[in-house]
């Protein structure tokens, strides 16, 4: 079986502790290939372009871990997004890359956009943004911030993104699995942020991994050695939650 996993660093792999992260043990346990396109930093606009790369691949089944809405993409200098070049059109920074696999560089190969966490583009701007973005950046993301910027807007949008995502998969017969803790933060019934969960709730149950079945901080020792955040204990108690809930997908698809 070809597996393909998209998400952000939870959800990615460390070239510096090879075959260390949830997806390569779940991988290698089962004899399956690994399409881990998933990397730190991604918004749920990337990872939404990762899960359409997965199709192109072929790939049998796809696991889907959403992130936080404080992420955004924005054109490189000079340059716009275009749609075309879906599969290679990301820049991410040379710091991130040992956190991207051989299959997921693929998708750096034309770049036309920046994806990012906010803060992280002052963070690292010396490193890298500046090489690629325009000289008044950081001036213009921080008006952005204060006087533009409403989470609950961008959570609206990333949600609608991530359901016509899945609307792809099912319309190309590709089973899935959806991890929506970051998306939603953990929040539960009672809190403001709970309403955006029903814009998915009509995705079938088998492929939802709602926060009450599975949330990455409290199912997971959390070891920022790695890029991908947990400990390596973890690792292989995530791939065996990961490979029970595609045999029950596989079960109720029979």
């Amino acid at each position: 079986m070809k597996l393909a996993v998209c998400g952000d660093s939870w959800a990615s792999i460390d070239n510096n502790d090879p075959s260390s992260s949830f997806s390569e043990i779940l991988c290698k346990d089962h004899g399956w290939d690994l399409y881990n396109l998933a990397r730190p930093g991604a918004s749920n606009f990337a990872i939404c372009l990762q899960i359409d790369q997965a199709v192109k691949l072929d790939a049998d089944f796809v696991i889907i871990s959403t992130t936080t809405p404080g992420r955004i993409e924005v054109p490189l200098k000079g340059k716009t997004y275009v749609k075309e070049l879906i599969g290679k059109n990301i820049h991410y920074p040379d710091t991130r890359q040992p956190a991207i696999s051989d299959i997921g560089k693929e998708m750096m190969k034309d770049p036309t956009i920046a994806v990012d966490v906010l803060g992280n583009f002052e963070t690292i701007w010396n490193e890298d943004y500046k090489k690629v973005l325009p000289e008044t950046f950081l001036d213009t993301l921080k008006s952005y911030v204060v006087d533009m910027f409403d989470q609950n807007i961008k959570l609206q949008y990333d949600t609608w993104i991530m359901s016509d995502a899945c609307r792809r998969l099912l319309d190309k017969k590709v089973p899935f699995l959806i991890i929506i803790d970051y998306l939603y933060n953990g929040y539960s019934v009672g809190d403001p942020y709970h309403d955006f969960e029903v814009d998915l709730n009509w995705i079938p149950a088998k492929y939802l991994i709602h926060y009450d079945d599975f949330a990455w901080h409290r199912e997971t020792v959390v070891d920022n050695k790695h890029y991908y955040h947990y400990s390596s204990s973890s690792a292989q108690k995530i791939a065996d939650y990961i490979f029970a809930r595609i045999n029950k997908v596989k079960e109720l698809s029979a």
